[in-house]
């Protein structure tokens, strides 16, 4: 997988996570983080030997509140119909609750984060 080949996959990602009811689906991280907002994190590329490469996304969807209660339900809400668009793309591995730091000062955001892992 070459440069032009994550932007790509990059912009597939960000295109089917748009398509969810609520979801501002980016193909870039934003500057700050707002709930709704998703997006892909390049992680790895691997070989694979004479068929091309598999490479291994995070993909961030940042859910709203501080509450707890909040995030667990703003977070069932998402969970299946963020993994449906994601499964057309590759194969999710993991989806995991997880808090991106969001500001220098320690400020949060809590997301659910799939790992995905996609074949070029």
């Amino acid at each position: 997988m070459n440069g032009t080949d994550v932007i790509s996959m990059r912009a597939r990602i960000g295109a089917a996570l748009a398509t969810v009811e609520g979801i501002d689906g980016r193909e870039t991280p934003p500057r700050i983080p707002a709930r709704g907002q998703a997006w892909a994190e390049w992680r790895w590329t691997d070989p694979i030997a004479m068929t091309g490469t598999e490479a291994t996304w995070d993909v961030h969807v940042a859910l709203p509140g501080a509450l707890t209660e909040d995030q667990v339900l703003a977070g069932d809400g998402l969970l299946e119909a963020v993994l449906e668009v994601l499964e057309q793309l590759g194969v999710v591995s993991r989806v995991e609750p997880t808090t991106l730091v969001i500001e220098q000062g320690g400020a949060q955001m809590p997301c659910l984060t799939y790992t995905l892992t996609t074949v070029q």
